[in-house]
């Protein structure tokens, strides 16, 4: 899994690496709006009975659901654009490519004979076309700008959100609460959706979505109610099948039947999940054979840590501690930060190569031709401060554009990604403490007024003559 695959991971990238959620729940934990989510959830409710704590995961769902709006694949169009298919199965691989739509296929296929589907679903013909709406999954506070976004026709404000979005923040949320009494909390995955399993040694849930957490035996009352007693018609109802399973340890492909968890936790959910469904679901059957293992994620220990603190700060602190040092934890805690956008990180061209994939970025980039074209797209951005309402924290190109927000250095790698697709030269993006410079060749801008100035006569100077070119540069990262 690379740097730049966390920072803004799209449907594929997720089905590529399904542990890419992994760093997406820390970057959540590390965001007071989290925690104030949590604390509004969990007001008056009294966490040390299973009735509080079931209360409790119900009200963690009821202000998702109040504070976020799903999207449909239409809706997802209309704000981030298309993918390109040929592009992405260049870049992951036919294996993951043809699994995914395969999956996508045939969840159209039986939605649609069951009336699901709604008319203006784009999917089957976009697939047709080689393209396909530009799901894309980011922190927090990323999904609460969606409501700037300039493409929502909407007078009610509220953020946009996919399932993959809401199982994540679901799972912070979680992280949020007293955890002592849980078991497990896992993520049932296949590439068109995304739930959260808990459990506890009396107890389960399942998070279905933003709409739905069954709680103890509600499934399986549906299940008599509703399916005459087939947990699996019941379950396939739902989902159809889950491929994947992830949790803090890793991640098992049930397909491939490989993965990083332990065999003695696969077990243990294998049991809890047959608890609470009352039978296998589809796809379960495999934890009954041979698993090959390899070693847990180093993300273990990072969420073991983090369970323990209590605040938004002391998770970014324990988290930058670790992206520090060196191993395989300070790895993982570098994709967390990256997922939560800090600019702080030891390499910042991974926000470069996240940049570059945008969809939206891509089709301005495609009607540009001139240094003073990519000017002007960046002269357009009305507003001028950042989402995130913090300076060292960086949004992508296409949010800026979607969003019509941003701050000199998020402005500063829209430019940079303009300026490489219409100039042959290497474009280096150099964040200083007071100003951002972007620089091609004898030439840089200042982002704070975009005036365009000979690159001796700047203070990025000796950062660019430093630097490899296509890098941004940050000569005094913050702390």
């Amino acid at each position: 899994m690379t740097t730049d695959q966390v920072i803004a991971p799209n449907i594929f990238d997720v089905v590529d690496e399904p542990a890419a959620v992994l760093p997406l729940v820390l970057a959540n934990a590390m965001s007071p709006r989290t925690w104030a989510l949590s604390a509004r959830a969990a007001e008056g409710v009294d966490l040390g009975t299973q009735q509080g704590q079931r209360a409790a995961l119900e009200a963690l769902r009821r202000v998702i659901d109040r504070s976020f709006s799903h999207a449909t694949p239409a809706r997802v169009v209309q704000m981030n654009g298309a993918i390109d298919l040929a592009a992405e199965r260049v870049r992951l691989g036919d294996d993951v490519m043809d699994h995914a739509i395969a999956v996508v296929l045939e969840d159209q296929r039986v939605r649609r004979a069951q009336g699901l589907i709604r008319p203006d679903d784009p999917i089957v013909e976009m697939i047709g076309r080689g393209i396909f709406p530009a799901y894309s999954y980011a922190n927090v506070d990323v999904v609460h700008a969606t409501r700037r976004n300039r493409a929502r026709a909407s007078k009610r404000p509220k953020s946009i959100t996919s399932c993959l979005d809401e199982a994540a923040l679901f799972g912070a949320l979680c992280m949020t609460l007293p955890t002592d009494h849980l078991l497990g909390i896992t993520l049932l995955a296949s590439p068109t959706h995304y739930t959260v399993f808990t459990w506890t040694e009396s107890d389960a849930a399942w998070f279905y979505g933003k709409n739905t957490l069954l709680l103890g035996d509600d499934f399986r009352r549906r299940t008599e109610a509703e399916f005459d007693g087939d947990a699996y018609a019941a379950f396939f109802a739902c989902m159809r099948s889950i491929d994947r399973i992830v949790t803090r340890r890793g991640h098992v492909d049930l397909r491939e039947r490989e993965g990083s968890i332990p065999q003695d936790e696969l077990i243990r959910i294998r049991d809890a999940l047959r608890g609470f469904f009352g039978a296998d679901v589809p796809s379960l059957e495999v934890l009954d054979h041979p698993i090959t293992i390899s070693p847990p994620s180093a993300f273990d220990q990072l969420f073991e840590q983090c369970l323990a603190c209590d605040s938004a700060e002391a998770v970014q602190q324990v988290v930058k501690a670790h992206a520090a040092g060196d191993g395989p934890m300070a790895d993982v805690a570098l994709q967390a930060l990256a997922s939560y956008r800090w600019l702080g990180i030891r390499d910042l061209s991974a926000y470069v190569h996240a940049a570059r994939r945008g969809p939206q970025v891509q089709q301005v980039a495609r009607d540009i031709t001139t240094i003073h074209d990519a000017l002007a797209v960046v002269a357009g951005i009305p507003g001028t401060e950042s989402v995130f309402d913090d300076r060292d924290r960086i949004a992508l190109p296409d949010e800026v554009l979607a969003f019509g927000t941003g701050s000199d250095r998020d402005r500063a790698l829209l430019l940079h990604a303009l300026l490489e697709a219409v100039s042959d030269q290497p474009v280096v993006t150099a964040l200083l403490d007071d100003d951002t410079f972007v620089c091609v060749g004898d030439d840089a801008v200042r982002m704070s007024d975009l005036a365009r100035l000979p690159l001796g006569e700047t203070a990025a100077a000796d950062a660019v003559a430093a630097s490899h070119g296509g890098l941004l540069v940050m000569p005094s990262p913050p702390q």
